[in-house]
């Protein structure tokens, strides 16, 4: 009887090990996966911004003379 509970003891420390490692590499893995979004996030951001300060405003009257040059 008492091999039997020292094995039973055994297998519920593995399986606590075995769940401690589960939940170690799941929190890693998270927060690697939300310091990628972040990251992303940041880069469409200044992708964003360079792409509106690139941008030239044109007047409507310029628009028009391209327009008439066309006819």
């Amino acid at each position: 009887m008492e091999k039997v509970l020292q094995s039973i003891k055994k297998a519920e420390q593995a399986a606590e090990k075995t769940l401690s490692d589960a939940q170690s590499e799941s929190s890693r893995i998270l927060s690697d996966a939300r310091r990628d979004a972040a990251d992303m996030v940041s880069k469409a951001a200044e992708d964003a911004q360079a792409t509106i300060k690139s941008t030239l405003a044109v007047s409507y009257t310029h628009l028009r003379a391209h327009e008439t040059r066309g006819n």
